[in-house]
């Protein structure tokens, strides 16, 4: 199996969903110098103090000192907030007093890594201004000049520094662990990130935040590991897993889902059993639904109580298989967008019509807020929909939530656009026998009709 590294650029579509913050090189924030020009007055190197992070933690070196640190190692990819671009490293140990964050302008970035193609876990020597930057007085690195930056080949990451959650929770945390990757096992999510908290959740008091990686938690999942970079973020202390590889879980409703024993399951995948990046083998599944955006669509095992739904996306947009047909799936990837699980067909994997059909019976669910992960992908038909009063951010975007169910929505994706489901039903009111596919969307749990066809009446609320 192999495990693809993550390009530092990985970060950027995370972070564009957070609020606006000033984190650029500029003593606590400022605008500092991004011009590149000959004839700037962007600093020098020649006379660097050489240096090592473990010192400049330690504060045995000024703040606006010019320095190099040597054969350090990137441990945290990029966020891009405007003009400005972070990341981190440590040095070759990790652990206390070894991390420190790089703060540059985003013209330096696409000068010096104009392919891409920096990864976690690249060597790297580094020159630039030491600062203590915003109210917190975060050490930092400020790099003004794309030649600052060398690279040295690649190394894999130590392991994350293993703490106790007790050492890094309510948002505050020794500072020698700003800035380290670090790591505890067996935390219980307690609270859920969502849009009103900016994906941050807790799990045993640890803020955790879904900068770079949204992990799909439930309250009262046992987290065996967690982890990530740890660094002050809005005036707490957070933990920012950078990948899968960081949190480490099982659903909390899959403990009763039997393992399987004779090659790949739907189960097996939403019940988070394989790394994401990894390919899978899927035999036997039914098309539950026509397509969504170019060449997304769900398949389904119909044999499969719970957990037996997946989304399939086929990039080469070769035509989606009629609703009921059977299909194998070969080579297909498994990653975790957005909260949503997902099979993504890269070449050479591909996705074969059996030529065989089943017939699509939808499972009854009475009461919608009872839907949990364990539908996510399936096709459900539940007898009474109430929706309730739309937020300002759902209204006209083709979401109606579920009164009296938080987080569950009835959702518009199959339909060319969010106007163009509003003008086929009813708005706030009640919807008779709803049939539509389950879809997670942070956090979200979307019911999708996959046509009218799929409510018997939609009436408006009485005003």
């Amino acid at each position: 199996m192999m495990i693809l590294r993550p390009s530092l650029f990985a970060a950027a579509a995370a972070f564009a969903l957070l609020p606006a913050c000033n984190l650029g090189p500029g003593g606590g924030g400022g605008t500092g110098d991004d011009d590149d020009a000959a004839d700037d007055d962007d600093d020098a190197t020649d006379d660097a103090v050489e240096t090592t992070l473990q010192a400049l933690n330690a504060g045995d070196h000024d703040v606006d000192t010019l320095v190099t640190v040597r054969d350090v190692q990137v441990s945290g990819a990029y966020i891009f907030d405007d003009d400005f671009v972070t990341f981190w490293v440590q040095d070759s140990e990790g652990g206390p007093g070894g991390g420190m964050t790089i703060s540059t302008f985003l013209d330096v970035i696409e000068e010096f890594d104009p392919e891409e193609s920096l990864y976690l876990g690249e060597i790297m020597d580094i020159t630039g201004r030491f600062q203590l930057a915003f109210d917190e007085e975060i050490p930092r690195i400020s790099v003004d000049r794309a030649s600052s930056f060398t690279t040295a080949g690649y190394e894999d990451l130590p392991d994350p520094y293993l703490v106790e959650a007790d050492e890094i929770s309510g948002g505050f945390a020794d500072r020698e662990l700003w800035g380290v990757p670090v790591g505890v096992e067996d935390a219980v999510v307690e609270t859920l990130p969502t849009f009103d908290n900016f994906g941050v959740f807790e799990a045993d008091g640890i803020q955790v935040d879904d900068v770079f990686y949204w992990p799909d938690v439930a309250v009262g999942d046992e987290l065996s590991w967690l982890a990530g970079i740890l660094t002050p973020w809005y005036g707490r202390v957070t933990l920012m897993p950078r990948w899968d590889d960081d949190v480490w879980f099982e659903p909390a409703g899959c403990v009763d889902v039997p393992i399987s024993e004779g090659g790949d399951t739907v189960q097996d995948v939403n019940c988070r059993r394989y790394f994401e990046g990894q390919t899978v083998e899927l035999t036997g599944l039914t098309v539950v639904s026509g397509e969504f955006r170019p060449g997304n669509f769900f398949v389904q095992d119909l044999d499969a109580p719970a957990y037996g739904g997946v989304q399939v996306y086929d990039p080469a947009e070769d035509g989606v298989p009629a609703i009921g047909a059977v299909v194998d799936l070969t080579g297909l990837q498994y990653s975790e967008f957005n909260g949503q699980t997902e099979l993504a067909a890269w070449k050479p994997a591909t996705i074969t019509d059996t030529n065989e059909t089943n017939e699509v019976t939808a499972t009854e669910v009475v009461d919608p807020c009872s839907l949990t992960e364990a539908h996510e992908g399936t096709l459900v038909t539940i007898p009474e929909v109430v929706l309730g009063e739309q937020s300002e951010w759902a209204e006209g975007r083709g979401y109606y939530p579920v009164d009296g169910c938080p987080l569950i929505m009835v959702g518009s994706i199959f339909f060319e656009s969010a106007a163009a489901f509003d003008a086929e039903n009813g708005g706030v009111g009640t919807i008779t026998n709803l049939t539509g596919v389950v879809s997670d969307r942070f956090e979200n749990l979307l019911i999708n009709p996959r046509s009218s066809d799929d409510w018997e009446a939609w009436e408006a609320a009485a005003e």
